[in-house]
């Protein structure tokens, strides 16, 4: 996968406002940290903006950040200058076999077109004894849009994610799938908390659509649609995260 492809500039493009829409990434990284454990150095694959591991790490932990979007790079050596920021793809790290003995990413290996590719990446850059901890988006997710009859990218089972990760490379300290759900107070904030982490959607082809602009009347439909799924919280969005805790076999 080229950098700066149609993924990597989506999320480029939202780079300045995603701290603002990113619940989601938020609730997952609090579980993430309270696994992680200090090492002399952390890679973070998937970036983003940056995490702030300085209450998970110790203060001579070399963390290394690798994105493929530009523009999350850009924030992330803003906010955390100390950082080593790479722009590369998950599924070819520029990272040197057997160095890294903390490895982290956060909802965003579901991306990469080669998963078995990138998970043999970290693998490959994990020393022994090492340890990966990483949530990403499944099979399941996001069925309010399905109902909404708009386009969803397809996701991996969490069957298949256990699966590309060897019993010969890794010993799995613990393998979780939960569903994870967050409510919006209408169905544009809702839409655009997708946007705002550069998962786009997309509509289903409408003849009264024009050049990706929705009419009047097919936006009026969308949010009758909507209010059918409210709950008490608000319209809800579904997520359903693997989390992997593993640790590299010697």
């Amino acid at each position: 996968m080229a950098l700066e492809n149609a993924i990597a500039s989506h999320f480029s493009r939202a780079a300045s406002q995603y701290s603002q829409h990113n619940r989601v990434q938020n609730i997952c990284q609090q579980q993430l940290l309270a696994r992680l454990t200090s090492g002399a150095n952390l890679l973070d694959v998937g970036a983003g903006p940056g995490t702030d591991f300085s209450k998970n790490v110790n203060c001579g932990t070399l963390v290394l950040a690798v994105d493929i979007a530009s523009g999350m790079l850009t924030q992330l050596s803003t906010s955390f200058p100390t950082y080593v920021a790479m722009q590369a793809d998950a599924q070819d790290l520029p990272i040197a076999t057997a160095s890294i003995d903390r490895i982290y990413s956060n909802l965003a290996l579901q991306w990469c077109d080669d998963f078995s590719r990138a998970a043999a990446e970290l693998t490959r850059v994990c020393q022994g004894q090492g340890e990966l901890l990483l949530s990403i988006v499944t099979a399941g997710s996001l069925p309010e849009l399905l109902t909404l009859q708009l386009k969803v990218n397809p996701f991996r089972s969490s069957d298949y994610i256990y699966s590309v990760f060897d019993d010969a490379d890794w010993q799995t300290l613990s393998a979780e799938v939960h569903t994870i759900k967050v409510h919006f107070d209408n169905l544009r904030t809702l839409l655009y908390s997708i946007k705002g982490v550069g998962a786009n959607t997309s509509l289903v082809t409408d003849t009264d659509a024009s050049r990706g602009l929705l009419s009047r009347r097919y936006w009026m439909d969308l949010l009758e649609v909507a209010e059918t799924l409210r709950e008490p919280q608000g319209i809800p969005l579904t997520y359903k995260v693997t989390f992997l805790h593993m640790r590299r076999l010697p």
